[in-house]
């Protein structure tokens, strides 16, 4: 046989299959090529995995890093996450309007104008509050003007600054504190919590994630948003003249006691209802923690007042309210003589003492004070909720006598 056809032969049964030399070729050619094709993909897969790793990594240690960071900031300058809603401000008074015969300041308070700088020698007291730091009577019988008189006495460089705005509670007292407050460089805070809607309004924060730098992003999407936001301010009078006449009725009956119900259940002793309102006690810590850090942080001294409610001072009030209280929407109670026996007036003020002395803040209660002193005085404007003259008073005198007992301030040199 000759060469060319053995060549040929062998060439027809390769693998026992017949394929000429061109078919050999390309089978060859194809298997290089997929070979390349996987060694290729595998390549990139390893590169992508690479990637994905190192981006994973440095996320994770940029994470840590800024939490660790973040923390310790956060232990430093507690007023890093303080609300910055500015809420405040659809409740605050117009600039410079007249009320009772007195023109507040420039930011709508009712003081008389004040600057963020102060003499070196001036013990400078901030005081803020709702409507009863704010007050519905004359700027000279309000409770605030009143303790800065007598505390003069003692220290004629001391000077009280009343931040009261009307409607505002603790969470707005914070953000009050925060925004405004800081700047005027206090020596001391005098904090008044109404026993009321302080309470009852009282919501609890959203969940908050329990890391520092999740809510950081969140808190600097919030600041955002409030930026774009205008203040809002409403009216104040423009009447000159002081037309405040302390007997005279404010709300008509059905609104007066319209309020009285909606306040009402902070007064419950019972388990159900107390449930209900540890949401709101535990808002009320959370923010009075905070500020107690802040004040720490500044050095500057915390006082808490609790301001009574009329309710728990009106022993006919109470008897009023009772009985509206019949055909109420409390299911829980079985009975109308239940629902009387569970109540209890000093309640919502022996619970938050207690988160006050687990705190370890400074306070003074004036319940029994104004519940004795009521028991001869009327000290609420009829149908009104707040203080009268009397009442402004007892509570000037109640504080003044506090804080000099304690010598919460400097003497005078």
């Amino acid at each position: 046989m000759s060469i060319e056809k053995r060549v040929t032969l062998s060439l027809i049964n390769v693998n026992g299959q017949k394929k000429s030399l061109l078919g050999l070729f390309t089978q060859s050619t194809d298997e290089y090529i997929l070979n390349c094709d996987i060694q290729r993909n595998s390549q990139i897969m390893k590169k992508f995995f690479f990637v994905i790793t190192t981006v994973i990594l440095i996320t994770v240690i940029t994470f840590v890093l800024s939490e660790i960071i973040l923390r310790i900031y956060v232990q430093m300058t507690p007023t890093m996450f303080a609300p910055r809603d500015k809420r405040y401000n659809q409740f605050r008074a117009a600039p410079n309007a007249w009320i009772n015969g007195f023109q507040l300041n420039s930011k709508g308070f009712q003081d008389k104008e004040f600057t963020t700088q102060k003499q070196k020698e001036t013990f400078r007291i901030i005081a803020i509050g709702d409507s009863f730091t704010f007050g519905v009577v004359p700027y000279e019988n309000n409770f605030l003007t009143l303790l800065e008189d007598s505390l003069k006495e003692k220290n004629p460089n001391l000077e009280i600054l009343n931040m009261g705005i009307p409607s505002m509670g603790v969470r707005e007292y914070l953000s009050l504190l925060v925004d405004e407050g800081l700047a005027l460089n206090p020596d001391m805070l005098l904090l008044n919590i109404y026993i009321g809607n302080d309470i009852s309004e009282a919501d609890e924060k959203p969940k908050e994630s329990p890391f520092i730098t999740l809510q950081f992003l969140k808190y600097i999407n919030a600041y955002f948003q409030v930026a774009k936001k205008q203040p809002r301010f409403r009216g104040g009078q423009e009447n000159t003249q002081n037309l405040y006449k302390d007997d005279e009725v404010t709300m008509e009956d059905f609104k007066f006691e319209a309020t009285q119900r909606l306040h009402f259940k902070i007064y419950l002793d019972n388990k159900f209802v107390i449930k209900h309102l540890q949401p709101n006690f535990i808002s009320v810590k959370k923010d009075l923690d905070t500020i107690k850090k802040i004040c720490e942080s500044k050095k500057i001294k915390l006082l808490i007042a609790l301001l009574p409610s009329e309710t728990q001072v009106d022993s006919n009030l109470q008897r009023i309210n009772e009985s509206m209280l019949a055909e109420s929407h409390f299911r829980v109670f079985d009975s109308y003589d239940n629902l009387v026996k569970s109540v209890n007036y000093s309640l919502p003020n022996i619970l938050l003492r207690k988160e006050l002395n687990d705190l370890n803040i400074d306070y003074i209660d004036l319940l029994e004070v104004f519940q004795e002193k009521g028991k001869t005085t009327r000290l609420y404007k009829p149908k009104d909720t707040h203080w009268n003259i009397p009442g402004n008073k007892l509570a000037g005198e109640t504080m003044y006598n506090y804080i000099i007992s304690k010598n919460i301030i400097p003497a005078n040199d």
